[in-house]
Formats: C-alpha cells, structure tokens, sequence
C-alpha cells in the first residue's frame, strides 16, 4: 500500500512539475517587478482575451511545447491581455504588429526585442536562445513605426517608465521620459501622455495647445482611430473645434523624371507640397518600394498655406529602365499620396 502510494504520489508530482504555468490575470506592472527581483527578463506574451481565437490557439501550442519547459529557469512567461482597460496601455505604447504576439521585456521596462515573424516554436526558440547567448536580433522596419529598432525599442522604453511614474504620481519625472521620447519620435500616444499630464496637474495654460498638438499625430490610415478610440474623444471633448479642424495636403509632384543616372551614382530630390486645409500637416511616415530610395523629412507641422517638403535621395543600381514609388503618409484627409520615380540607368 505504501508503495502504491509513493508510486502515485510522485506520478502527481512529476505532472506539476511538467506543468510549467504562463502567468495570467496579474498586473504588468507587478510582473515586471518579479522579473527584476528574479534578474529574469518578462517572454510578454501580447493576447487578446477568450474572443481573440488565435491568441487561444497559440497559448495552448505554447503550453504543450517544450519551450516553457527548457526556458522556465531563464524567462517569465506572461500572458497580457491588451483589450482589458488595466493593460491597453500595453497595446498603446507597443501598437504590435499582430495580435497574439510577444515581446522581450527586462524588469526595468526596457524593452528588448519584438516579433516580426509568425509565431511557431522553432523561430520562438531560436530567437530565445539568441538572446540568451548575447546575440542581437534584427528586425525589418515595425510597420507602424518608421524608425530604426534601437530607437523604436528605447522610445518604448520610456514610455513603460513614464506609464509607471504616472501611476505613482510621480508626474514631472513621467514628463522627463516622455518629452525624451518624443525627442525620439513623436506620435499621437506620447504627445497624449503629455497632455494628459499637465491636464492632471490642472495646468489649463497648455492642456488646449498640446491637445492640438497630439490631434496632430492620428494617422487615419492606420488601426490608430481604433486603437486610441477614447483618447481622441477625450481630446475632442476638450477642444470641440478639433472635429472641424482638417488638414489636406496638396503634392505639386505625381511623379518625377530623373532622366538617366549613372550606375553607381547618387540623387536627391526634393518633393513639395503645401497645405490647403484649415489645420497643420504631419508627416508622419514615407515608404517606398525599393531600399534604394532614402526618405527625409521633418516632424515639424506645416501650417495651412504653407509648404514642406520631403528629400529623396536614390542609389542608381542595376542599368535599365526603373520605376519606383514612393507613399507619403499624414494626417491629411487625403493620405496617402503616391509618387513616382522613373528614369533610365546607364
């Protein structure tokens, strides 16, 4: 009988012990603190809740895997659902390219990587194991972030410290990170973060200007509209005109001749345009199809009637005829505007 017993008892005991848990429904910021006092970095699992089918589907691949069970010494497994009102700041400051999907998270709030890929084991564990032995992971361009990786990460970084100080009340060191985020790169949630912060200290002097300011930045072309739904009430709420206030942006190209280039050789170009609604244009991301064109521009709203402009430059390549394109994005009602580039290479 005793035996039966040992015999059971450590069958019920090895089942735990393969059992590896994801942590669920517990603050964010609180597992970030068991992370830093466990010197382990947070596997942030982005999910969307019992409606989010494919976030259902890949926790369950995810716990019948051999990844909870060669990492659980390493990592801790966090399961966060961005679509609850405690955590879509998660979803705001990240914006992730896909729901479900996971980032790597220190305790400090430093954010170390994220995922461009679909999601299966074997690229999960390389990319883990990766990590663990130094090494860095490239990433194409976030798409909604026209940003290099390294600054797209500390920018988010920030803003998960200026979340946290915000919380505690801790409002002008909140400020601190967030205008050095903006610094960065501003978009429509950090200029919001600051306007939030001066409307929670009462400062009435700047709350109308800088919520013009983040109304600036929604980019209606994106999942924005969606994702920031209660913030641009919030900021409407505050300066009715908003709603009225659009932008329109006037391009004087539909296409540029470069003429022939010479293989090798480099050109810039400078693409005006002007602004001929009732409110400041933002640039806020230009894309092309080829690596071969190099987009500038400036952050700077344009006013209405005044005109900006965006330099290209091009890196003549293979000779023959070439067309590329080029897609400018803003806050106009008009985004986005194409453009195109033809010529010969010799």
């Amino acid at each position: 009988m005793k035996t039966l017993l040992f015999i059971l008892l450590s069958v019920f005991t090895l089942s735990c012990t393969n059992k590896i848990s994801i942590i669920e429904n517990q603050p964010f910021y609180s597992v970030l603190e068991e992370a830093k006092n466990n010197n382990k970095p947070v596997f942030l699992l982005i999910g969307g809740g019992r409606n989010c089918t494919p976030c259902i589907e890949f926790q369950k691949e995810l716990r019948n895997s051999k990844l909870l069970r060669k990492y659980k010494d390493r990592f801790i497994f966090y399961n966060c659902n961005v679509n609850t009102p405690q955590h879509s700041f998660v979803h705001k400051i990240l914006l992730p390219f896909t729901i479900p999907n996971y980032y790597l998270i220190k305790g400090d709030g430093s954010v170390l990587s994220f995922s461009f890929h679909p999601l299966d084991e074997e690229r999960i564990d390389f990319e883990l194991s990766s990590f663990l032995e130094g090494n860095t992971l490239h990433y194409e361009k976030h798409p909604n972030f026209p940003l290099a990786t390294d600054s797209l990460l500390q920018m988010q970084s920030l803003l998960i410290g200026a979340n946290l100080s915000m919380l505690t009340q801790e409002y002008q060191n909140a400020l601190q990170q967030i205008n050095q985020s903006i610094a960065i790169h501003p978009y429509f949630y950090n200029n919001f973060l600051k306007y939030k912060i001066y409307s929670k200290l009462k400062d009435t002097a700047h709350t109308d200007s800088l919520a013009r300011i983040a109304y600036q930045y929604i980019n209606t072309e994106s999942n924005q509209p969606v994702v920031f739904e209660e913030e641009i009430k919030e900021l409407e709420s505050v300066v009715p005109a908003l709603k009225q206030q659009k932008s329109r942006i006037e391009v004087f190209h539909s296409g540029i001749d470069c003429g022939k280039i010479k293989s090798g050789s480099k050109q810039s170009y400078r693409i005006k345009f002007s602004n001929k609604g009732n409110y400041p244009i933002v640039i806020l991301d230009v894309t092309r199809t080829c690596g071969c064109i190099q987009p500038e521009w400036s952050n700077t709203p344009v006013k209405q009637n005044d005109t900006g402009s965006i330099t290209v430059s091009f890196h003549a390549e293979t000779p023959g005829k070439f067309e590329q394109k080029i897609k400018i994005y803003s806050n106009a009602i008009n985004s986005p505007n194409t453009i195109k580039l033809y010529g010969v290479i010799y």
